[in-house]
C-alpha cells in the first residue's frame, strides 16, 4: 500500500508511513472480518472524524474490565481457528493445482533462474529460463543433478549442479 501513495522520487515515504500503519491496523483482515487493532485491544479504535460526527455510545461502555478482557480473549481465540481453517483451505488449493514432475536421466530441460537486471534495464526482459540441461540423475525425490546439454559460451548456463 505504500508503494501507492510514495511520491515518485521516493522522498516522502516516512511522512505517510504512519497514515499507511494505521489504515493496516485498523482494517479487517478477510479471514477473521476483525482489525488487528481490535484483537489487540478488544475496541475498534476512535478516529478524528468520531470527534466530529454526532455522540453515538459504544456498547460496550460500561462494561466491567474483566468481561471487556474475556470478550477480547475470545474474539482473539477465534480469530485463531478461523486462521488456521483459512490455512487449511489455502493449503488445499494450492496442493490441489501443484503437479509434481518426473524427470528420468537423459531427459533434457531448462533451469529457471531468478531474474536480475543490470542498472538502467528491467527484469521483464531477462530470460527466466537457460537451457537446455540434461539430467544426469535423480538425488532425492525432488532434486535432480543436471548439467549443460551443450558446452557455448552463453553466460546463462552454467556447470553441473544440483537443483530443486
Amino acid at each position: 500500500m505504500l508503494s501507492m501513495y510514495v511520491a515518485s522520487d521516493h522522498t516522502n515515504w516516512d511522512l505517510i508511513l504512519y497514515y499507511v500503519t494505521y489504515a493496516y491496523n485498523t482494517a479487517p483482515q478477510v479471514s477473521t472480518d476483525l482489525s488487528p487493532f481490535f484483537l489487540l485491544y478488544g475496541r475498534e479504535p476512535s478516529s478524528p472524524i468520531d470527534t466530529i460526527l454526532p455522540y453515538r455510545p459504544d456498547s460496550s461502555e460500561g462494561t466491567p474490565v474483566s468481561e471487556a478482557a474475556r470478550y477480547a480473549e475470545e474474539c482473539r481465540q477465534l480469530a485463531r481457528a478461523l486462521t488456521t481453517q483459512e490455512q487449511g483451505l489455502q493449503k488445499f488449493l494450492y496442493d490441489d493445482r501443484r503437479s509434481h514432475y518426473q524427470f528420468s536421466p537423459n531427459s533434457l530441460v531448462w533451469l529457471w533462474v531468478p531474474p536480475t537486471a543490470a542498472p538502467g534495464t528491467s527484469t521483464k526482459f531477462v530470460r527466466r529460463y537457460h537451457g537446455s540441461y540434461h539430467v544426469i540423475e535423480q538425488t532425492c525425490a525432488v532434486n535432480y543433478l543436471i548439467e549443460p546439454f551443450t558446452t557455448t559460451a552463453d553466460l546463462g548456463r552454467r556447470g553441473r549442479e544440483i537443483v530443486h
